[in-house]
């Protein structure tokens, strides 16, 4: 009974913090409906693919190959070397897609009404920590620290 306990246990808590994922982000897309007038919302899901759109291009062929490796590094005590070297891997990247980003967004929507500086920083920042926090967490989850997996993951999910 015990051997089969522990799977299910942390099916359950994996499921469960899934199944909390998607509704924070149901109440998020109706509080966003609800409050922001239509361009705004529309502003929301453009910047959002967007961000979506590097993200899955450029970042996540380098978060799987982080991914990948993982066990490996830790393994070896690697683990922080490699997590450093992948900051700063990511930050220059990150830095480099919205630098392409702001030259290229005015163009891509002409008539977009937004402050381009400002977008510079927050589209910058923005790839930054989500890749950041997708590997992070992917190696947690990996690590088999499963109860600091969904604990971040709430708090993530909470916090956008």
């Amino acid at each position: 009974m015990s051997e089969n306990a522990e799977p299910l246990k942390i099916g359950l808590l994996l499921g469960g913090g899934r199944i909390f994922q998607a509704m924070v982000a149901l109440v998020g897309i109706r509080l966003l409906t609800t409050y922001f007038p239509d361009t705004q919302v529309g502003l929301y899901y453009l910047l959002t693919a967007h961000l979506a759109f590097i993200n899955l291009v450029i970042f996540n062929p380098l978060g799987m190959f982080f991914s990948r490796h993982v066990v490996h590094w830790s393994k070896k005590n690697e683990f922080t070397e490699f997590l450093s070297f992948f900051c700063i891997l990511f930050f220059g990247f990150s830095a480099l897609s919205g630098i392409v980003s702001f030259l290229l967004l005015p163009y891509i929507y002409n008539d977009i009404d937004l402050n381009m500086y400002l977008f510079l920083t927050l589209f910058t920042v923005g790839i930054f920590v989500s890749v950041l926090y997708r590997n992070s967490l992917s190696s947690l989850n990996i690590l088999l620290d499963r109860y600091s997996y969904v604990k971040y993951l709430f708090a993530a999910q909470l916090g956008t």
